[in-house]
């Protein structure tokens, strides 16, 4: 009996026997797909419209934390504008600058765009900022010379190791030896505005004539300077005083060659002293990157600023050789515009045998060069 009600009861809901159920109504003409798509689409769009109402909120939350971001970013940079002025302040406190000439500094730094910082710890920033302050035509350079002097000898400026290179001749010193023209000379006097020497006979060439001049510096180098006679003088006991205005690019010659080796390869740097002029940004081991690499010096690449005049300790390997500790000057340090700085590296010091184990090194390396560039076997 229940079988027979349940049969019943199907064939009141499907009268034709095999008939399918009974299909949604819909318009007439329009396809199944296109009711599914709309119905899909009104869905979404109901979605949207309850995340809509949300969106606001959303938006103000990420531009509260975007703030937030650049808020602490900004605080960063104002605490290292601060650290680092502090750190300039107490710098030439510590070398007994007077406050009027440590505003003095501070002008200086605002005019040629850098940080008072790097004015009083780089050598070069100094001499490029100082030399601009001295330059003709400037209407406060007479009174800002002596100033200059003042803050060059708290510096150590004026009494540079022998292995700092020469960026100026107004870091030279008195009893200093040089060559005018043909004849020997010694520097009696150094000030801001000029330099003087004193040499046996009259000079050869009429005031304001450039004159070619010449040293010998750190035992390794020469440098020839172009400094115009201001004028001449003849002393008592006999001799001449000859005045010179400086010259702000002495020309740097290596009385040693070698031959550069294009090398790619890790360098370690290290501060060979606590403090030095120009050394006091220079704290830790800094990384660089080899360029190419002689018995006289290297070129190298690094992300640190390192100040011109540091001496370092480089670390390093040829091939199977491993150097470590050379003492190494920084000659030149020039920014590449990628967040990298050109490294402009000489060796310095005694080091007859390290130089001589590095030079049969790097020939190892070049024969094995050119050996491979042929297509033969390795030496």
């Amino acid at each position: 009996m229940a079988i027979e009600r349940e049969r019943q009861a199907l064939r009141m809901t499907y009268p034709g026997r095999g008939q399918a159920p009974p299909q949604t109504a819909r318009p007439a003409g329009r396809p199944i797909l296109a009711v599914s798509m709309e119905q899909f689409f009104q869905s979404v769009n109901r979605s949207f419209t309850g995340n809509r109402e949300a969106l606001p909120q959303v938006e103000l939350a990420i531009l509260a934390l975007l703030a937030l971001a650049v808020l602490l970013q900004l605080a960063r940079v104002a605490r290292g504008l601060l650290a680092r002025r502090s750190r300039f302040h107490q710098l030439l406190a510590s070398r007994g600058v007077a406050a009027d000439d440590v505003r003095f500094a501070a002008a200086l730094a605002s005019r040629a765009g850098v940080e008072p910082l790097a004015l009083v710890t780089h050598l070069d920033a100094f001499e490029r900022a100082t030399a601009a302050a001295l330059a003709d035509g400037q209407p406060a350079a007479e009174a800002a010379a002596p100033r200059i002097r003042r803050l060059r000898h708290a510096l150590g400026y004026d009494r540079l190791p022998a292995h700092t290179p020469l960026l100026s001749t107004r870091e030279l010193a008195p009893g200093t030896a040089l060559d005018v023209g043909a004849q020997p000379g010694t520097i009696v006097e150094v000030d801001e505005v000029g330099l003087t020497v004193e040499v046996r006979e009259p000079p050869t060439a009429p005031a304001g004539q450039q004159v070619a001049l010449s040293l010998a510096h750190a035992r390794e180098a020469r440098y020839a300077l172009g400094c115009r006679l201001a004028a001449s003088h003849p002393q008592p006991g006999g001799g001449w005083h000859l005045r010179f205005e400086h010259d702000e690019h002495p020309a740097r010659q290596q009385q040693r060659e070698y031959v550069r080796v294009p090398l790619d390869g890790p360098l370690a740097l290290r501060p060979a002293a606590s403090w030095q002029p120009g050394l006091a940004a220079l704290a830790t081991e800094v990384q660089a990157r080899l360029v190419d690499l002689s018995g006289g010096g290297a070129l190298a690449t690094c992300r640190t600023a390192l100040p011109v005049g540091a001496l370092v300790l480089a670390s390093f390997a040829v091939g199977g050789a491993a150097f470590d500790g050379l003492r190494t000057v920084v000659l030149a340090c020039q920014p590449q515009g990628d967040g990298h700085h050109r490294l402009h590296l000489e060796f310095t010091g005694r080091m007859v045998a390290e130089r001589e184990r590095l030079v049969a090194a790097l020939t190892q390396v070049e024969l094995h060069a050119q050996a491979e560039a042929a297509g033969l076997a390795p030496p």
